[in-house]
């Protein structure tokens, strides 16, 4: 058990006794639902005007969704359906963070941002005004409160024994979609930038390395935000990058600041990289900056104006923030800093990126991020020198010597229109990564796989990984192929624990942890709960068989994915 878990008594003895669950009321086990208006014979006008509307407005959406449907490959789709069976494959046990978030949405569900009746099932809480609150982010917790309601038509919210499997299905709703459409997202952004690759399967390889290679594997798998909020901000970058090349590009600048914005209030950490997107909008419409960034401003605020009125909701007023009452002496460093963000520190770099359970550590392909990005720019930078050769012998025009700060500033400004995209995810991974490891808790639990808040920029990562996926040196794609096997196959294992890892275990537990859930099926006692299975749940197969199954198909895909690296270009030679 979880040491934090056993001093979590006499840490908040100082404060109001939370209720035993023993106690909690049974009579709050659905949400009261408004009794629908009788159809009556004479109804009015304005009613059949409403319904008529209602009509219109489903056939419109039937349609857009069929039209977005369309455009999807069969490989597309069979990369879909991929991940979403491995995502809901396997429920992850209720965890302190979950169990939080679950507390949250259960009590906005009956009207109130209150959690007394539940506050003693984890110790992931805030106080505030003698009643209790969870310090979850508002986003992902209020998408899931319609999804909430209608499942209190069909479970008992109040029964315990069923906690893991309400919150599998709120993940499944929430969490999973996005996370999905996150990884196809960057598919089409590898398409779109290599084109040259767009026939072959190496984009979908990328996209995999990402979605099945690294914690966003796991971390989709269960409902905390870092999928989720990754997912809708790195869909907005894409939005974004489309944007330029359409004729009314404000749509897509809108429907992005939409996305960016809700990840903000999702995943609180995601606000740079809304900031560097903002920078990237100055970059790719020169002539008409402003008017975008208005554009982006204006699909932020609807989220900024639910964050403020959560918060006067919840504690009387708009600038107060959930973390600011945060309750457990675990969590003490929350007050320091910016919300427990201070700066960057060496040791908490090496905890997250590198022992004992580093990014390089479950995903080694990550350390060639770098070389991407380098091959990705000086390819960029040298199109653009040619480009503007070319351009001056055809004007063959005499300029006048501009003062050094101007030729420095112009070229600056040369260096960054020539690959935008390149340096937003140059940005989004240095930033990211100092900030994280200036976090009060940079592994953010002791007990997990790896350092799940850095899930976000997890895409922004694998992006540039499109220019070493076809890299003219074969011994260097191998190296690629064969970390994204042990990438793939230990992400499956992190599933497979239920996301969880003692500290005690070390960095490879390989006979103590892995070995028996490969031989058994099942994990160990002491690092917790065996997750079940959609085949145990619904037909009770036993767990070593589940596990088995579901990684038949992740195999499949990794061996088509392996020889297309290996392969290079259909015709032999690199792409």
């Amino acid at each position: 058990m979880d040491k934090r878990l056993a001093s979590s008594a006499s840490a908040t003895s100082a404060a109001p006794a939370r209720p035993s669950a023993k106690t909690q009321p049974k009579t709050q086990g659905k949400p009261q639902a408004k009794t629908p208006a009788g159809t009556q014979a004479s109804a009015s006008v304005a009613e059949a005007r409403t319904l008529s509307g209602f009509a219109l407005l489903r056939l419109q959406l039937w349609g857009a969704l069929t039209q977005v449907a369309s455009r999807l490959t069969r490989a597309e789709w069979g990369f879909v359906g991929l991940l979403t069976l491995c995502y809901a494959f396997f429920l992850t046990p209720a965890g302190t963070n979950t169990i939080s978030r679950y507390d949250m949405v259960y009590a906005l569900a009956h009207g109130t941002a209150i959690i007394d009746p539940h506050a003693s099932n984890t110790i992931d809480v805030s106080l505030f005004n003698g009643h209790w609150y969870s310090p979850r982010s508002l986003g992902l917790s209020l998408l899931a409160v319609p999804i909430l309601y209608v499942l209190s038509f069909f479970m008992d919210l109040n029964n315990s024994h069923t906690l893991t499997i309400q919150i599998a299905i709120l993940n499944d709703f929430t969490v999973l979609p996005a996370a999905v459409i996150g990884a196809l997202a960057l598919k089409r952004f590898v398409d779109y930038l290599r084109p040259q690759l767009a026939q072959t399967m190496l984009p979908t390889a990328v996209a995999g390395a990402f979605a099945l290679g690294t914690l966003a594997f796991p971390f989709s798998t269960t409902f905390f935000s870092h999928a989720f909020g990754g997912a809708l901000v790195f869909i907005g970058f894409y939005l974004l990058y489309r944007a330029r090349t359409q004729p009314q590009p404000w749509r897509r600048v809108l429907l992005a600041g939409l996305l960016v914005g809700f990840a903000v209030i999702s995943e609180y950490p995601v606000g740079l990289v809304m900031v560097i997107l903002g920078v990237y909008i100055v970059l790719v419409f020169p002539d008409r900056w402003f008017r975008m960034l208005v554009v982006y401003a204006a699909g932020l605020a609807p989220s900024a104006l639910l964050l403020a009125w959560y918060d006067w909701f919840a504690f009387g007023n708009p600038l107060n923030f959930s973390y600011s009452y945060v309750a457990d002496s675990a969590f003490a460093g929350q007050h320091k800093g910016f919300f427990g963000v201070t700066w960057p520190r060496w040791q908490g770099l090496w905890a997250i990126l590198v022992y004992p359970r580093g990014l390089v550590m479950e995903s080694p392909f990550l350390v060639l991020v770098p070389l991407g990005l380098l091959i990705w720019l000086v390819g960029s930078l040298r199109a653009a020198r040619v480009s503007q050769a070319a351009s001056s012998l055809a004007v063959a025009t005499i300029t006048a010597p501009q003062p050094r700060l101007k030729r420095l500033a112009t070229t600056v400004w040369g260096w960054l229109i020539a690959a935008p995209e390149a340096w937003v995810c140059a940005a989004v991974c240095v930033g990211y990564t100092l900030a994280i490891s200036g976090y009060f808790l940079p592994m953010a639990g002791e007990n997990l796989p790896g350092p799940r808040l850095l899930v976000p920029m997890l895409a922004f990562a694998c992006l540039p990984l499109a220019w070493v996926v076809d890299d003219g040196r074969r011994w260097l794609r191998i190296v690629f192929a064969a970390t994204l096997s042990y990438g793939v196959a230990i992400s499956l294992l992190y599933v497979a624990t239920g996301v969880r890892m003692l500290s005690t275990y070390g960095a490879f537990p390989l006979m103590d942890l892995y070995w028996p859930i490969l031989s058994t099926g099942k994990v160990p006692t002491r690092n917790g709960a065996t997750p079940p299975s959609l085949t145990s749940l619904w037909f009770g197969a036993p767990h070593w068989l589940s596990l088995y199954l579901i990684l038949a198909p992740l195999a499949i895909w990794t061996y088509f994915a392996v020889r297309a690296i290996v392969r290079g270009a259909p015709d032999g030679r690199p792409a």
